[in-house]
């Protein structure tokens, strides 16, 4: 989506200011647990057009990195040999003020949910520690909920965020008799050698989800398909369980 709502202010260079449906945009996925991939660094020894002085990025040999001298407003960088200025022991970081390090204690990154943590500066280091949060099953929301990469997940959340308002999650036979399958469509996870894994009965809800409801196809894109579970009760009838598959083309 932010290739389409991204605002086009000119066409070169790329355009760098967001139109307020990107922000929107950008807010959902925040709170639906996409957006880990942004605290990881880039891989400064391939970016393109290699190592130089100026491209914002601190790379080896650099002290600092404001950019290009008409652009850098960075007070303790020198841009045009990307080293600090005079009584500078830092230009960059959470945990960088007027230039020196900030005590360590002092907090840097607040918890954005239930699940994450809380990170403060070391007093060594200009920048803020890696981004830390409870472990994967920790129940939140009263219980309501399991933490799962920093995120607090609800049968109830999923179901919406994949069928939109009026999906539910579907009764424990459907997350029963779909995720003992061991395949793409119902697991839990993988096993050591790389296939899909079976759930046991007790560990059925932290499979595929399976929910009732909402709308016709999944609303979260065109390459994620309906998976449809019929199942016969014993006391007649069937129950419907609805999963989906995304197709990673």
């Amino acid at each position: 989506r932010l290739s389409r709502s991204i605002s086009l202010t000119r066409r070169y260079p790329f355009p760098t200011v967001f139109s307020s449906c990107s922000k929107k945009d950008l807010m959902a996925s925040f709170e639906k647990g996409v957006g880990m991939c942004l605290f990881n660094m880039p891989e400064l020894k391939v970016l393109y057009g290699g190592q130089k002085c100026g491209n914002g990025y601190v790379e080896e040999g650099e002290e600092c990195d404001c950019g290009e001298v008409e652009e850098c407003m960075n007070p303790c960088c020198n841009a045009t040999t990307c080293t600090l200025k005079g009584d500078a022991v830092c230009a960059h970081g959470h945990c960088c003020q007027d230039c020196q390090l900030k005590p360590a204690g002092t907090p840097c990154r607040e918890p954005s949910n239930s699940c994450d943590l809380p990170e403060f500066c070391t007093g060594g280091s200009p920048h803020c520690p890696a981004n830390v949060y409870l472990h994967d099953g920790h129940s939140c929301l009263n219980v309501d909920g399991y933490c799962y990469n920093g995120i607090c997940q609800t049968h109830e959340q999923q179901c919406i965020t994949l069928w939109g308002q009026g999906a539910k999650p579907a009764p424990g036979i459907c997350f029963e008799r779909v995720n003992s399958a061991g395949d793409p469509y119902g697991n839990c996870g993988k096993d050591s050698k790389g296939s899909f894994a079976k759930c046991e009965a007790r560990d059925a809800k932290c499979g595929k989800i399976q929910c009732q409801g909402g709308a016709n196809r999944p609303v979260i894109g065109t390459n994620a398909v309906s998976i449809e579970t019929n199942i016969p009760l014993q006391e007649g009838g069937r129950i419907l369980c609805r999963g989906t598959h995304v197709y990673l083309g």
